[in-house]
């Protein structure tokens, strides 16, 4: 009877172990789902890509099946180096969902690790993540403290060439208008203004001396400008990564209204990509804008 006795205990506890690792699976299968999405377009596992490059990464998020409880929060970091920076921290009321999230590699070549979490309304979390390695960029030239006069300005040349950094007067600039990228001008409604040697102002109204003007040149440089508009370190600019990122949209033949610190993206029409740095301006019709420039070598 002992032994009977002694079977019965043992296989109760033994239930009692299968019961309970039973509730421990159960309670580790309650966090929600995450994946990446693949496809066209998309990163969806470790890249490899140049430094600034733009990518996207498509997400599918949903409640776990067994709770139901909504999503009510995505968290998106990447770490480079140490550094941890929060490039989301959403707050949702959704039972599944899909979402892209774009941005630009780092703009220093090395890895970094990006992780999507998500948080359900009972506080459980998933995440995924992956891994972009950047690779450097290419050499750059660095013009420093470049000035150029307006139109009525005796002492300093109107015309720029950005493979080389000088600056032109006029007869000088339409002795060598296949070098000359833009020209400068402080107008009465324009300010300060950085023209391509094709813009219609700059023909018309501006640089229209008889023989030397812009309308006698048998090359005018179609030079395409943007505005930067995100803050920028410029000393931190020593590869021409952060320069592919924001002059390869550029789609204007001037800027206009410069002030100091204005930050100018360039495509020359060669193709070169660069930045303007405005340091310095000196106002009116003989006045003249100081400014630095990194362009692709």
């Amino acid at each position: 009877m002992k032994k009977n006795s002694l079977i019965a205990v043992l296989l109760l506890i033994m239930a009692g172990v299968s019961f309970f690792t039973s509730c421990t699976t159960e309670e580790e299968n309650l966090s929600p789902n995450i994946s990446f999405v693949s496809g066209s377009g998309y990163i969806s596992s470790d890249a490899t890509l140049k430094a600034g490059e733009a990518f996207t990464v498509n997400l599918s998020a949903s409640a776990n099946s067994t709770s139901g409880a909504k999503l009510v929060k995505l968290n998106v970091i990447r770490v480079l180096g140490g550094n941890t920076v929060t490039v989301a921290d959403e707050t949702i009321d959704l039972s599944s969902f899909t979402s892209e999230v774009s941005a630009n590699a780092a703009f220093i070549a090395g890895t970094e690790k990006w992780t999507f979490t998500v948080t359900d309304a009972n506080g459980e979390t998933a995440a995924i993540s992956l891994n972009i390695t950047t690779t450097a960029g290419a050499a750059i030239n660095t013009f420093d403290q470049k000035i150029l006069g307006s139109y009525y300005n005796n002492t300093y040349g109107s015309f720029f060439g950005s493979a080389d950094g000088t600056v032109y007067k006029m007869v000088e600039a339409y002795n060598n208008q296949a070098k000359v990228d833009w020209c400068y001008y402080y107008g009465v409604s324009d300010g300060a203004t950085i023209a391509a040697p094709n813009d219609a102002t700059a023909i018309n109204d501006i640089f229209t001396n008889a023989t030397y003007g812009l309308s006698q040149w048998t090359t005018r440089n179609a030079t395409l400008f943007s505005l930067v508009t995100e803050s920028i370190l410029w000393d931190n600019i020593t590869d021409d990564a952060q320069i592919v990122a924001y002059a390869s949209s550029t789609a204007n033949t001037s800027t206009k209204q410069l002030t100091v610190g204005s930050v100018i993206a360039f495509k020359t029409a060669g193709g070169k990509l660069g930045l303007i740095r405005v340091t310095d301006i000196a106002t009116g019709s003989t006045g003249s804008i100081t400014y630095n420039v990194k362009v692709q070598q």
